[in-house]
Formats: C-alpha cells, structure tokens, sequence
C-alpha cells in the first residue's frame, strides 16, 4: 500500500481515478522498497536557458517538482520510457495529483513533464543509484 497520494497519468485532464500512484508505478523496479517523490516548494525565479551566443533567456517558472532520491536505474529508465519516449520528447503533457504547498492539500493538475537535465535534474549518487527530479511547468488545477 502507498505511504503519499502522489499519482500521474500521461495526458490531459485524467480522471483521478485514472491517475496510478507513483509508488505502485515503480513498485516492479524498485522491490522490495517504495519509492516515493519529495514535493519541492519551486524556486519561482525563471527557469534560464544559455543560448548560444551566451545571452540568457528566461522560460517561465517550475510551478511543481518532484525529487526522487536513491532511486536506482531501472526505475529511472522505466521514468524516461514512460514519460518522456525513451528521451525522444522534452516535455510530456501529463496530469499529476501532488501536494499543493501552500495550502497544505493534494490538487489534481494538468502540466508538461520536463526531461531531467543531467547534471541538474539527475544526478549519480552511488553503486547504481540517482536523485532525480521531475519539474511540472505551465501547471493548470482542476
């Protein structure tokens, strides 16, 4: 059984019923432990992107992310198949069931799932082992 609510289903507006527990999702690659995200309070300053020619754009804010930490590569490969097609994609459209902060409650939301930049969002920690995290951008309540 689940210890947190946080759930996610690849495309828009999925009925909560719909949504699978990210836990459970994980659950085959990552036994006998469960794994589940941190809900980070998002840093609301732009996320920045160095362009070529060194000028810096910004794109918007990271409205939710969720950190995993020690999770191993199989569940990281498993995350990157199912969201992002293997790395062929840079942002899915999603529909998430996560901690709102500020409220202190779980909100249902469509938002884009963003590839993991290594080295920012994926790091290797140890013998197999990652911190990833996940950053939901253009978040949208229902």
């Amino acid at each position: 059984m689940p210890f947190y609510s946080y759930s996610i289903a690849v495309g828009s507006s999925v009925a909560l019923a719909s949504l699978s527990n990210i836990e459970d999702v994980l659950l085959p690659y990552t036994r006998p432990l469960r794994i589940a995200p941190r809900s980070m309070i998002p840093d609301m300053y732009p996320v920045r992107t160095t362009l070529g020619s060194g000028r810096v754009r910004g794109d918007g804010s990271v409205q939710a992310a969720w950190e995993f930490t020690g999770i191993n590569k199989a569940a990281v490969d498993y995350l990157y198949t199912y969201l992002w097609s293997a790395g062929t994609v840079v942002s899915t459209a999603v529909t998430i069931y996560t901690r709102q902060h500020e409220l202190d409650q779980y909100v249902r939301a469509n938002a884009y799932a963003v590839l993991p930049v290594p080295g920012q969002d994926i790091e290797y920690l140890r013998q197999g082992v990652f911190r990833m995290v996940i950053r939901f951008n253009d978040l949208v309540t229902l």
